[in-house]
């Protein structure tokens, strides 16, 4: 068994859902656990939502910037599923709304906050389980508030380890058995009291490993939209070099230290079990494509016009980089 995570910048377009379900056939010997982040901007979105709501400003036209984007997205990937996928989509615009129209004071404000972003992931594992439905890949979805499970530190919560363990094998292995994929989010847990709970900013890579590690997986891969894990910011400093592997203690140094390719708590649970991390490329744009889809994102929504980027996308899947344990 593995687990796959996709961050958002994986999921951000029809093409690239897509793709996530061609590294899912090409997987077909091994059961798969599937994490998914929010859909490209969505977290910083309703990061903007939560924001206005803070400072008593109108947020009407972000959230319905939001809800174009999920529509768009279905109106792209979906047919005989397109309802479901459009019911599911109202009735996360509607919970939203009725959230932010709950009164919130200063103590409950984290609170108030987990429940608005972890939206994205919901609604995004959400979409993609109807297209996988649709291509006939055999899944089982998963609400990852049922078996991550945190303190009450809303914004940054603490895994309960033994609570956690318990919950995921009785979750997630009797689905395993029943489907080739289990598809389920990051970032996202509950309390005891079953209230929603987020694990820090880039948490879903954190979600993977805590799976992984409780599950015994093979691997756990995440999949980026970057080459790999690199010696610096490739963005700042062009001589940057990637690292063909890394020990499981220098990437945890690096992570602690700002870098920000993985979550800083996603090394741990992986060295103590002794589980290979891969991090490899998800997709790779020619200038062309590169150049189409930053002028798209420059209008912080993505427009239509999605067949203009098809073909343009190359699958890196045989580049690898491997963590290992210094021996």
């Amino acid at each position: 068994m593995k687990v796959f995570k996709f961050g958002g910048a994986c999921i951000q377009h029809p093409e690239a859902v897509r793709k996530l379900k061609q590294f899912i056939r090409s997987e077909q010997l091994h059961p798969l656990v599937i994490v998914v982040s929010a859909m490209g901007k969505t977290t910083e979105g309703l990061e903007k939502v939560f924001q206005q709501r803070l400072d008593a400003q109108p947020y009407d036209v972000a959230i319905q910037r939001l809800y174009r984007f999920h529509q768009e997205m279905i109106d792209h990937l979906l047919l005989t599923l397109r309802q479901e996928a459009y019911q599911a989509l109202a009735l996360w615009k509607e919970k939203l709304v009725t959230t932010l129209s709950v009164p919130a004071i200063d103590a409950s404000l984290d609170e108030l906050y987990s429940k608005i972003v972890a939206g994205g992931e919901l609604l995004a594992s959400k979409l993609i389980y109807y297209y996988l439905q649709e291509q006939n890949v055999a899944c089982a979805w998963l609400d990852a508030r049922r078996c991550i499970k945190t303190n009450s530190r809303f914004c940054s919560a603490q895994i309960d380890w033994a609570t956690t363990q318990h919950w995921v094998k009785k979750s997630v292995n009797p689905l395993l058995e029943q489907n080739q994929v289990v598809l389920t989010q990051g970032f996202i847990g509950s309390n005891e009291a079953g209230e929603t709970t987020t694990l820090g900013k880039e948490g879903s890579d954190f979600t993977g490993a805590i799976l992984a590690a409780v599950l015994g997986a093979q691997s756990l891969t995440i999949w980026k939209d970057v080459p790999g894990i690199m010696s610096a910011d490739p963005k700042l400093f062009k001589q940057a070099t990637k690292f063909d592997h890394i020990s499981y203690e220098a990437m945890a140094e690096m992570a602690f230290y700002g870098a920000k390719v993985l979550h800083p708590k996603t090394i741990q649970p992986l060295a103590a079990h002794n589980i290979p991390l891969y991090v490899r490329p998800f997709i790779v744009l020619t200038k062309r494509a590169q150049k189409y889809l930053m002028d798209l994102l420059s209008l912080n929504i993505l427009s239509t016009s999605y067949k203009k980027i098809r073909g343009w996308f190359i699958s890196l899947r045989s580049t690898q980089h491997f963590l290992m344990r210094n021996t």
